[in-house]
């Protein structure tokens, strides 16, 4: 072989080798301190829908009690506080159902909770239910105590007749297919909900595959505003333990989950924990499970990392594959609407 060929040759297999090395992914696609493994973000919307099929909300803010007596004086924030709330769940995506003063009977809330939006639910759903109003406490005969929310129609003279116990919410919490429930709860005595299942929230892992972990079994989770013997304190236009988890959700920037891109129930009540007692240090807030051990997935607001594994990627496939079909379905039904408005 002459020279010339040779180097023909060497220039084909530079050639080549340029074109290998061109064909690899840049150092942006690769994690820091991995070799050859491709970064694959997907936006907030693909991964929440990959961990919950639908998202629901009851949210109840009383201020009036007109058959109260000096226990249940009215309240000056719950109603503002129950409706701020709602602004938040909805823009978080979930379908709220409000009840606000004369609507939030004891009859309108049981009903909402167990025969309206629970049997609806499906096993891979989630609910908030968020109460803010007047709560009680009562000793039973065996000296134990029974915590109640207070309805607009509470009647001290029925007492039995017009409260709903906590013990009535964990029985209905029970009956509930969906697979994940929040109680958010700013009234008195709310701790007794747990009745013996508080404890301290604990730092979990980050990360896509430790959403997938916590959100596979049930778990129904109670944030409430304080013990089950505490009163809780409205000061500065609301309601001091939901002033201070709406600002947790809203001020994400400043919080202790900002670089994870997300937020759990443990995560927001660890935060208000610790915040709620620096403002109002008579109020000592209660976590627990009143049912499962997993944790609720309250908020997604960064993409994140979904590569690493055949469980993942099923995961992502029919979530984006559900949020085509929801978005073909609305464009179906503005299409319907333009060509025959009122129908």
């Amino acid at each position: 072989m002459n020279l010339s060929n040779r180097t023909s040759i060497a220039w084909v297999l530079f050639g080549l080798l340029l074109a290998l090395l061109a064909a690899r992914p840049s150092s942006a696609g690769v994690e820091g301190g991995t070799r050859g493994v491709e970064v694959i973000l997907k936006e907030p919307e693909v991964i929440l829908r990959s961990l919950y099929d639908k998202s629901w909300a009851i949210v109840i803010g009383i201020n009036h009690y007109p058959g109260g007596d000096r226990n249940t004086p009215n309240l000056n924030y719950a109603v503002s506080d129950a409706k701020r709330v709602a602004q938040k769940l909805t823009g978080l995506g979930f379908e709220v159902r409000t009840l606000i003063d004369e609507q939030a009977t004891r009859q309108n809330i049981i009903h909402l909770l167990a025969d309206d939006i629970g049997p609806q639910t499906k096993e891979n759903d989630r609910i908030v239910f968020y109460f803010a109003g007047h709560g009680a406490t009562k000793e039973k005969a065996d000296k134990t105590y029974m915590g109640y929310i207070l309805p607009h129609d509470y009647n001290p003279g029925k007492h039995s007749a017009t409260a709903i116990s906590l013990q009535q919410l964990r029985e209905a919490s029970s009956e509930i297919k969906a697979k994940h429930m929040l109680y958010l709860m700013d009234s008195c005595f709310s701790g007794g909900l747990l009745a013996g299942r508080g404890r301290m929230p604990t730092a979990g892992t980050a990360g896509y595959q430790y959403l997938l972990n916590i959100t596979k079994g049930r778990s129904h989770v109670v944030i409430a505003a304080g013990g089950k013997d505490q009163t809780v304190k409205e000061e500065g236009g609301s309601g001091v333990f939901t002033r201070v988890f709406l600002d947790a959700l809203s001020q994400r920037s400043d919080m202790p989950w900002a670089k994870d891109g997300y937020v759990t129930a443990m995560d927001l009540a660890s935060y208000v924990m610790k915040r709620v007692p620096d403002l109002a240090p008579q109020q000592t807030p209660q976590y627990g499970h009143l049912e499962g051990e997993g944790d609720v997935v309250v908020d997604i607001f960064q993409p994140l990392d979904v590569s690493g594994g055949d469980e993942r990627a099923h995961k992502i496939f029919e979530a984006e594959q559900a949020l085509k079909a929801e978005e073909a379905l609305q464009r179906a039904k503005r299409k319907r609407n333009i060509v025959a408005p009122g129908f």
